[in-house]
């Protein structure tokens, strides 16, 4: 009688899907930050889709992300009004010459830069502020409603120097970053139903800090294998 009890629990486990500690990873994933999003009072769908697994994703490396963070902080400045003789020294500083996208070489070779292309990397301090938290240098990332902490952000850089500030730098997990991009790809979907509807932002959330880490995390999860001028932020 126990067995067939004990059979007919497990049965009944796999035509309900079973509790949250037989739910795969993506589904539990999704739980958690749906979970998060009640908390808050911020819209969700259920059938949104789940993200990438641990297994299935190559996170960059530490260096690579690195690498990224020393040239967004140099494009978010210049856009910002760096001086072209601070940003030349800068380059050289950092090491960083042959590792800008397309899109901020020309940036760097225009002649007259408009105001909104100004403001698109001036933004790019928000996906900085991503990155100095995937390398453990931002405790947490809170609920995308504030501008990050610039001064804080430059700081983190200039005051430690290219090698210092990769030596000192502790990648967090494919975990962490996972469970990041879930919940913002989630809270994307909520803002871009916000502005399509013209409806107030549930939570006062700032639509572009949700883009910019949403970007981000994409990039550092190398969603779709797509490099830095084509990450695609879908919802």
């Amino acid at each position: 009688m126990k067995l067939f009890l004990k059979q007919y629990f497990f049965f009944l486990l796999i035509l309900t899907g079973g509790c949250m500690l037989f739910k795969s990873e993506q589904e539990a994933r999704k739980i958690k930050s749906i979970k998060i999003l009640k908390k808050y009072e911020i819209p969700y769908i259920e059938h949104l889709p789940v993200i990438e697994t641990e297994e299935s994703i190559n996170l960059r490396t530490k260096e690579e992300i690195c690498d990224r963070a020393l040239c967004l902080a140099l494009v978010a400045a210049y856009a910002e009004g760096l001086e072209k003789s601070i940003l030349e020294k800068k380059i050289i500083e950092f090491k960083v010459k042959d590792k800008f996208s397309p899109d901020e070489v020309k940036l760097f070779n225009a002649k007259d830069i408009d105001l909104s292309t100004k403001a698109k990397f001036t933004w790019r301090y928000e996906s900085l502020w991503v990155l100095l938290w995937s390398l453990g240098y931002v405790k947490t990332l809170d609920m995308p409603i504030n501008i990050c902490d610039v001064k804080f952000a430059v700081e983190t850089i200039v005051n430690r120097g290219r090698e210092k500030f990769i030596r000192e730098a502790k990648l967090k997990t494919k975990k962490e970053i996972l469970d990041e991009a879930d919940l913002i790809y989630r809270i994307h979907w909520a803002t871009t139903e916000a502005r399509l509807k013209n409806a107030p932002m549930p939570l006062n959330l700032d639509n572009g800090i949700v883009y910019e880490r949403h970007y981000s995390l994409n990039w550092l999860i190398n969603y779709m294998n797509q490099e830095w001028d084509d990450i695609s932020t879908d919802t």
